[in-house]
């Protein structure tokens, strides 16, 4: 998952440096943005490391939506920040050790906040790039599974159209989650992956 998304977000950047030099500049006077979006992603578990005899995990679909200010701080910055919420199952299995048979497998629900503190940079009318890090605090699960509380990071391009004040945009990303764990309890901690798209609309003011 982690190659596909990048290969995705590498092509999708080449397009909008490409198509953001045919594009003529324009000033824009509003400084302040405020999106929703609701995102479509892959997610895993994954570990830097492959460990012999442990169990493993299956995530399930995942449900991510936000709320997101954009506050414009130079010419062509804007600082991104907000409130999101994911929620996902996972299914822990276990290995099988000596002749009893082999612990079931157990389901919890991974819920998460996040708040995000990300660079946005407009490349022409239509295209922008953006990412940073992120706080996230976990609610549930961490019986069977490492705890997602901590600071991740984010990457992704975007592509936006504009009418009125409105707009509507669609940001691929890749995000890692954990990548400075608040607790972990192993040498090699499952951290949260995602790979995906978020699809919203803003208004500008």
């Amino acid at each position: 998952m982690k190659t596909k998304v990048l290969l995705i977000l590498m092509l999708a950047a080449n397009i909008c440096f490409a198509q953001s030099k045919n594009e003529p500049q324009k000033e824009n006077n509003q400084k302040n943005e405020l999106r929703v979006y609701y995102a479509f992603a892959d997610n895993d578990l994954l570990r830097n490391a492959d460990l012999d005899g442990a169990g493993g995990s299956e995530n399930g679909n995942s449900f991510h939506m936000g709320v997101l200010f954009l506050r414009k701080i130079s010419r062509k910055l804007f600082f991104e920040t907000g409130v999101t919420f994911f929620k996902t199952t996972v299914e822990t299995s276990f290995p099988k050790v000596g002749p009893r048979p082999p612990h079931p497998n157990v389901t919890e629900n991974l819920e998460l906040i996040t708040i995000p503190a990300y660079l946005n940079y407009p490349i022409g009318k239509h295209f922008f790039i953006n990412g940073g890090i992120f706080v996230a605090a976990q609610f549930g699960g961490e019986k069977y599974f490492d705890s997602q509380s901590g600071i991740g990071y984010n990457i992704g391009v975007g592509v936006k159209f504009n009418h009125k004040n409105f707009t509507f945009y669609a940001n691929p990303f890749f995000k890692r989650h954990a990548w400075i764990p608040f607790n972990s309890d192993g040498r090699y901690p499952e951290k949260l992956t995602e790979g995906g798209i978020q699809i919203g609309v803003g208004y500008r003011f």
